[in-house]
């Protein structure tokens, strides 16, 4: 089960624009891409 926290901080470290311009689920891609985990 993926834990939400680590993803939720990267989107709190990111500019506002940002975060309304990237959809949930390029988040999550961006964050599977940088812990080296793939689905």
């Amino acid at each position: 089960m993926l834990n939400i926290q680590p993803t939720q901080s990267i989107v709190n470290n990111q500019p506002k624009s940002d975060q309304r311009k990237q959809k949930p689920a390029d988040l999550l891609k961006e964050f599977y891409d940088k812990t080296g985990n793939k689905n």
